[in-house]
């Protein structure tokens, strides 16, 4: 299993982008588990992985490739 390590500021927690709170987080892990030597990813802000995203996803775990936020829109 290879993990991706990205390390943000916490200006990425103050995120004011109109969509749901998954949608960053699943373009960042699909983005990068696009290259064959990653498998999971790991996002801290300032070095730890104590924080929430949005106050919705905690951010103390690995995150694998979920295809399911990514689409046209529904009708």
């Amino acid at each position: 299993m290879n993990i991706c390590y990205l390390n943000f500021d916490d200006a990425f927690l103050k995120s004011s982008l109109d969509v749901k709170p998954e949608l960053p987080i699943y373009a960042i892990v699909n983005s990068l588990s696009e290259l064959s030597s990653v498998n999971k990813v790991q996002i801290t802000v300032n070095g730890t992985a104590e924080a929430v995203f949005r106050d919705t996803i905690p951010l103390n775990t690995t995150f694998e490739r979920n295809l399911d936020y990514i689409g046209g829109e529904k009708n």
